[in-house]
């Protein structure tokens, strides 16, 4: 059931002892402002999970609409997922990926096992918008697909939904290009 809620895609990043390490992660959220606090989630059996829990610092790379491959590549259990992607170190050592829409760097202050998974704890130290391309996607039971539908192509309570945007206007026009960043 929970692979049908519509999240968010990233690719988090560390270095540990030298080499890089990466993994696609739809289970990051803001946590606190003040601090500014980000955390994801990583299964236990991950190969990923035991250099996290070594690294000091992770970034948290979000998607441009184009970058379903890149995900495909990060979540990959048979592959260098650094091949043909280009980074660029940040404060931590952590390898930011250049050709994402945007970053956020952090230190590890906290870790804790909730169910199958570790839950990462971080205090943002840095972040920055790369590029101004197409927002984001989004996931849903492992298809990529827009976070915002169409007006047109729903409906609730036999009228078309068109929520309205941070400039009043409704999503149709964001429709064509898809929701703004």
């Amino acid at each position: 059931m929970l692979g049908r809620f519509v999240t968010g895609v990233t690719v988090v990043t560390a270095r540990v002892a030298g080499s890089f390490l990466g993994l696609t992660a739809n289970s990051f959220t803001s946590v606190s402002l003040e601090p500014p606090q980000v955390l994801f989630c990583v299964h236990s059996s991950s190969r990923a999970r035991d250099g996290l829990q070594r690294a000091a610092g992770f970034a948290v790379n979000i998607l441009g609409a184009d970058q379903e491959q890149i995900s495909r590549q990060f979540a990959a259990t048979d592959s260098d997922r650094f091949t043909g992607v280009d980074v660029r170190p940040g404060r931590t050592g952590a390898p930011i990926l250049t050709d994402a829409v945007a970053f956020l760097e952090c230190r590890r202050v906290a870790e804790m096992t909730g169910g199958d998974h570790l839950i990462v704890l971080g205090e943002v130290l840095e972040f920055g918008v790369l590029s101004d391309r197409a927002p984001s996607r989004s996931s849903m039971a492992g298809m990529f697909g827009w976070a915002i539908p169409c007006p047109e192509q729903s409906v609730a309570h036999d009228r078309p939904v068109a929520p309205a945007l941070a400039d009043g206007s409704a999503t149709s026009r964001a429709c064509a290009t898809g929701p703004p960043l």
